[in-house]
C-alpha cells in the first residue's frame, strides 16, 4: 500500500537519522519501534516519579538519583519519606546521634533530654534544697559527694526557717478562712432574711382608706380588695368594749391589720376573716362605747386610717351543720392595746394580741343576722 509505504519510508528515515548521527544500532526495520521504546539510550523519556522533568534514557539514573520525589528511607530511625523531605525530618529525627553539651557523649536526640536530666555527670544540677532558699548549683558528680555532706548543717538552719514562716502563714490563713466563715454565715442569714420576706410579700398587695367616725353609733363601711369591710366601736359578750373590724366576704381572707387614731397604732397579723366575723384591734373594760372613747383619750369626730394587706382568699369550707353555719361570726382574731407598754403608744409600734374565744356574737352581730337571718 501507498501509505504503509510511506510509514516505512518515515521510520527508515528516522532510524537513518539516529543511526547516523547518535544511536549505533543496526537491526530489522521491523524491530526499529521496539529499540526505539525500550532500549534506546537517546530516546527523551519523562521522570517514572512524576516530578515533570524529561530527559534522555541514558541519564534516567543520574536524574533518578537526585530527584526531589524519589522514595527514600531516613538513615537512622528508618521512616520512609520523599527525597525532598529528608533534610527537613533530619532536624526533628529522634534517632538522629546528637551529642551532649556537658560531657559530648554521642546518644540518639531522644535521650538527649533523659541524659542531662538524670543521668549526666557533668549537667549542673541545683541543690535538693532549693525550694527552702540553697542556690548552689553544681556538677551532678559533685553535689552527693561534696555539697550535700558539707552542706548538712545549713541545710537544717533553712528547713526550720522556713518551718517558721510556714507557721506565720498558717496563722494568716486561719485567720482568713475564720473570717470568711463568719461572712458565709453572714450571707446565708441575709438570704434566709431575704427569703423570708419574699414570702411575707402579700399576695393581692395592700390598700389604706381614712375614715371618719362622727358618732358612736357610727359604722363606717369601705370597700377593699373587692371586699365590704366595717369599722365600728361595739360591747363584747365579755363585758369589754373594743375598736373592731368586720368582714363582709363569703371567702376566708387572710390578712394583716393595721388602724391608725390619735398618733397611735394598733396591728393585727395573720388574721383569718370571713363573712359576718370582727377582729378586735383594742379592747377596755368599761360600761358603753362613750366611755370607750374617755378611756382611751379619743375625741369625736374621731379620723382612722386603715391599711389592710391581704395574703390569700380562699373559699369557706362547706358547712358540715346548722350549727357549724351559726359560727360563722366567730373572732378570726383579736388584738387589744397594752396600755402598760410605753412602746405601745408610738406609731407604727405593733402590738400583740390573741385571738378571741368567746363564741357568742356582739350586738351588731346580732342585730345582723336580725335583720338577715341568711347572712
Amino acid at each position: 500500500d501507498d501509505h504503509t509505504a510511506s510509514s516505512s519510508s518515515s521510520s527508515s528515515s528516522i532510524a537513518a537519522t539516529i543511526a547516523s548521527i547518535c544511536c549505533k544500532w543496526q537491526g530489522e526495520w521491523s524491530a526499529l519501534p521496539i529499540h526505539l521504546q525500550q532500549d534506546c539510550d537517546f530516546v527523551v523519556i519523562p521522570c517514572s516519579h512524576n516530578c515533570g522533568q524529561t530527559f534522555q534514557r541514558r541519564h534516567r539514573q543520574q536524574h533518578e538519583d537526585k530527584c526531589t520525589l524519589r522514595l527514600v528511607s531516613c538513615d537512622h530511625c528508618q521512616i520512609g519519606m520523599i527525597q525532598g523531605d529528608l533534610e527537613a525530618h533530619a532536624l526533628s529525627c529522634e534517632m538522629i546521634p546528637t551529642s551532649c553539651t556537658s560531657c559530648n557523649q554521642t546518644l540518639p536526640r531522644a535521650r538527649l533530654a533523659h541524659h542531662l536530666d538524670d543521668i549526666c555527670p557533668e549537667a549542673l544540677v541545683s541543690c535538693e534544697y532549693a525550694a527552702f532558699g540553697c542556690l548552689v548549683e553544681t556538677p551532678r558528680r559533685d553535689m552527693q559527694r561534696l555539697h550535700m555532706q558539707e552542706s548538712r548543717d545549713a541545710h537544717m538552719a533553712l528547713m526550720l526557717r522556713n518551718m517558721c514562716s510556714m507557721q506565720g502563714h498558717m496563722a494568716q490563713l486561719s485567720s482568713t478562712i475564720t473570717g470568711l466563715e463568719q461572712n458565709v454565715l453572714a450571707l446565708q442569714a441575709e438570704n434566709a432574711a431575704l427569703k423570708a420576706s419574699v414570702k411575707k410579700q402579700p399576695k393581692y398587695g395592700t390598700r389604706v382608706a381614712v375614715l371618719e367616725m362622727k358618732k358612736t353609733g357610727d359604722h363606717p363601711t369601705f370597700i377593699m380588695h373587692g371586699i365590704q369591710w366595717e369599722l365600728s366601736i361595739e360591747k363584747l359578750p365579755t363585758g369589754k368594749v373594743a375598736l373592731g373590724l368586720w368582714c363582709r366576704s363569703d371567702e376566708i381572707v387572710t390578712c394583716d391589720i393595721a388602724v391608725s387614731c390619735s398618733g397611735k397604732m394598733y396591728r393585727g397579723k395573720g388574721w383569718r376573716a370571713s363573712n359576718g366575723s370582727i377582729g378586735t384591734l383594742k379592747e377596755v373594760a368599761c360600761k358603753n362605747p362613750k366611755a370607750f372613747l374617755r378611756e382611751c383619750g379619743w375625741t369625736l369626730p374621731l379620723m382612722l386610717r386603715v391599711e389592710i394587706s391581704v395574703f390569700d382568699i380562699s373559699p369557706p369550707p362547706p358547712p358540715a351543720s346548722a350549727e357549724a353555719d351559726c359560727s360563722h361570726g366567730l373572732l378570726w382574731g383579736a388584738l387589744a392595746y397594752n396600755q402598760n407598754s410605753p412602746a405601745a403608744a408610738q406609731e407604727g409600734d405593733e402590738v400583740q394580741g390573741e385571738p378571741s374565744k368567746n363564741n357568742e356574737p356582739s350586738e351588731h352581730q346580732q342585730q345582723a343576722l336580725v335583720a338577715n337571718p341568711t347572712a
